[in-house]
């Protein structure tokens, strides 16, 4: 019996999905390190003792402690393979992050739009912020550039891993619907990436029918894909353009609600909070432009 170990991100739950299903006579366990404390004792023990008896150990970056993949490779050597975390923003180009790491703003969703955070920094009505979600809007703030500053970002961390992931996503994208947020990959797009893993350790494997599984991730956030972002990249798909929120019950809402939503946390918040904290290749589109300095962290 194979024993495989998953140390990941907020994608644990779709790896051990594939790989239980796409291996024969395998154990599959997995941590979530977003999730787990790393300096608890008995966490330590059973991570320790769950390293220590596995065949293979798949680990993405970005752990810390017990969870740091680099340490675990340099102990595990001859069993442990870096594996990508997923990331792209071509499909949300104005998805980000608002708040410090430890202090993320989470409502109406922990995914905010760079183009409604722009229109209430700059005092701008609801209304205003509504018709934000153009084409036009969308280049001054430097967000159709998101495409390939995001492919490159994903290059840089392909670096640090055995199994690169960033010219699977892009061509991918480029045919089918791959990210339902911007660091979350749908099964189909992980399939394709587990394929790899498992081919690069030597493990058989047969292809998973994805028809009769749930995908885990699409039970959290998901950010539209909107229409003129999908013209500009030439892409044969369409989505939704509805925000699913999950802490509503997974309720689907208009631009409306959202941007209204948005504008009663903002505005009750402390405005030096109000920066975007990630995700990088964000940071760096928009750090070049001197008009948009109330938007990156001060």
């Amino acid at each position: 019996m194979l024993k495989i170990y998953i140390i990941a991100n907020c994608q644990t739950q779709s790896l051990e999905l594939l790989i239980q299903n796409m291996v024969a006579n395998v154990v599959v366990r997995s941590i979530d390190f977003l999730l787990t404390d790393a300096d608890n004792p008995a966490i330590k023990t059973c991570v320790t003792q769950d390293l220590l008896e596995s065949d293979f150990i798949f680990v993405q970056p970005g752990g810390q402690g017990i969870f740091n993949a680099a340490n675990i490779k340099q102990q595990y050597t001859n069993k442990t393979i870096i594996i990508a975390g997923l990331y792209f923003r071509g499909l949300q180009p104005n998805c980000c992050y608002i708040g410090n790491y430890e202090d993320r703003f989470q409502t109406p969703s922990l995914y905010h739009s760079v183009a409604v955070l722009d229109a209430f920094l700059q005092g701008k009505s609801e209304k205003y912020a509504l018709n934000a979600f153009s084409f036009d809007n969308f280049q001054r703030l430097g967000l159709m550039a998101a495409w390939d500053s995001s492919v490159d970002e994903m290059r840089q961390r392909d670096g640090s891993v055995d199994v690169p992931a960033a010219d699977l996503i892009e061509n991918y994208c480029h045919e089918f619907y791959g990210f339902l947020s911007i660091n979350h990959p749908i099964l189909a797009l992980l399939h394709q990436y587990v394929s790899g893993m498992l081919r690069y350790a030597g493990v058989p494997y047969h292809a998973m029918n994805l028809a009769t599984a749930k995908d885990p991730l699409i039970a959290q956030d998901v950010f539209p894909l909107h229409d003129f972002v999908a013209e500009y990249y030439e892409l044969p798909y369409r989505t939704s353009q509805h925000w699913m929120i999950y802490h509503l019950g997974r309720k689907y809402i208009t631009r409306q609600d959202y941007v209204h939503r948005c504008y009663v946390e903002y505005r009750k918040s402390d405005i030096k909070k109000l920066t975007i904290h990630s995700p990088a290749d964000l940071l760096r589109e928009i750090a070049s432009n001197d008009k948009l300095k109330h938007l990156y962290p001060r």
